[in-house]
């Protein structure tokens, strides 16, 4: 499962955004993300660390929500 996931999100008349979500799981936060998201210089905050929800009967599926907003050009 991956760690976590980076975007490059592009729209017409927007300026290109770079960013990236962080799943709890990373091993950066080494089983702890409210004490250790400060170890990965990328994780200003712990905004960026989201929940997983994990679905699926016979294959494993992840479930997270991230909200973009993207600035006009």
């Amino acid at each position: 499962m991956a760690q976590h996931v980076h975007y490059l999100v592009r729209a017409p008349g927007h300026k290109p955004l770079v960013t990236q979500l962080y799943f709890a799981t990373d091993q950066v936060f080494e089983g702890n993300p409210e004490k250790n998201f400060h170890r990965d210089p990328l994780v200003p905050s712990m905004d960026v660390v989201r929940p997983v929800l994990l679905t699926g009967d016979q294959a494993v599926r992840v479930s997270v929500v991230f909200d973009l907003c993207l600035e006009l050009a």
